[in-house]
């Protein structure tokens, strides 16, 4: 299991926080993805005219678009990240998302990642820190 659980925090809803110590560079957890051409996922958003819950919980990468298991969809974004994010096939050919610290996070410090480069096209508001 990652050293993770999932907790509710005021104001940013469900959050991955570290149950234990990580170092830096450390894989803290390693999802299965459902992959899918992304001209599917945008199909699907023209049906359903306009934003879906699958906007929160999508990675998108080379034309292709990834659904992440585990705590894949928890993670809470932010600017300055404590983890990066990396998609990645494995020797059968499935697809995974890594999850790997950037710097070394504490115990029950939240664990967070970058969802896109340019912040500004974020649709939520991010919570002052």
């Amino acid at each position: 299991m990652p050293p993770i659980e999932i907790v509710e925090l005021p104001g940013k809803g469900y959050s991955c926080m570290a149950t234990k110590e990580i170092q830096q560079g450390e894989l803290v957890e390693r999802c299965i993805t459902l992959k899918f051409e992304l001209t599917a996922l945008n199909e699907m958003f023209r049906l359903l005219e306009g934003r879906t819950i699958f906007h929160d919980y999508v990675f998108t990468h080379d034309g292709y678009a990834y659904i992440a298991m585990g705590f894949g969809g928890v993670y809470n974004h932010a600017d300055q990240p404590n983890c990066r994010w990396r998609l990645k096939d494995l020797d059968n050919g499935r697809p995974v998302l890594e999850i790997r610290s950037l710097k070394k996070i504490n115990a029950g410090e939240e664990i967070t990642i970058k969802y896109i480069l340019d912040s500004s096209r974020l649709w939520f508001d991010q919570p002052e820190e």
